[in-house]
């Protein structure tokens, strides 16, 4: 979400997407449909763009990816934890 967020239009292959974060196609596929399930991103072909539907998403994914820019860190301690948590 944060590399649809810093995109160009807020938009990505799933081929750039891939070689960006080191990920195979079908991991960055599968992600992509999980957040179109969602309602954050549409998919168009081989393209991912991000299209939250409400304004308070939009806000939040805003405020998600200033947190990481000012400290990733932070933010990556944060969501391992969480995910340890599920």
């Amino acid at each position: 979400m944060l590399a649809l967020h810093g995109a160009a239009c807020s938009t990505v292959s799933v081929h750039l997407a891939a070689r960006q974060l080191e990920l195979s196609k079908r991991q960055v596929r599968d992600m992509a449909c999980e957040l179109v399930e969602d309602g954050l991103v549409r998919m168009s072909g081989d393209d991912v763009e991000l299209a939250p539907r409400s304004i308070a998403d939009r806000l939040a994914i805003a405020d998600l990816a200033h947190a990481y820019a000012h400290n990733r860190s932070m933010l990556l301690d944060v969501l391992q934890a969480l995910r340890r948590a599920s």
